[in-house]
């Protein structure tokens, strides 16, 4: 195993993106209300997203991404990070092929 992998930090929590999202509502003053309807999403989704009940889509990165300049990569990495973290530590299935190909 080489140094780098040895030594690699792997957190054993992770913060789901909604979470940061809220962050980012408080610290530039907005509402949910007013996220949803800058972004086109529902205030219902907008909400479900930062309860944690929803994960980030592609949609709604590239929605922030155009009203905030954060790169819609960083949304969907975050999102990637807090999915691969729930499977790996069995917080949630791993979806089977059959559910991913229907």
């Amino acid at each position: 195993m080489a140094a780098a992998e040895r030594y690699a930090w792997r957190p054993d929590w992770a913060v789901h993106p909604g979470e940061l999202l809220k962050d980012e509502l408080v610290e530039r003053e907005m509402t949910q209300t007013a996220l949803a309807e800058a972004t086109g999403f529902t205030q219902k989704h907008i909400s479900m997203v930062v309860t944690g009940k929803a994960g980030i889509g592609i949609e709604l990165a590239l929605a922030l991404e155009r009203l905030w300049g954060t790169r819609g990569e960083v949304w969907m990495r975050l999102q990637a990070d807090f999915d691969c973290h729930q499977v790996r530590h069995g917080l949630r299935p791993l979806a089977s092929r059959e559910e991913v190909v229907s």
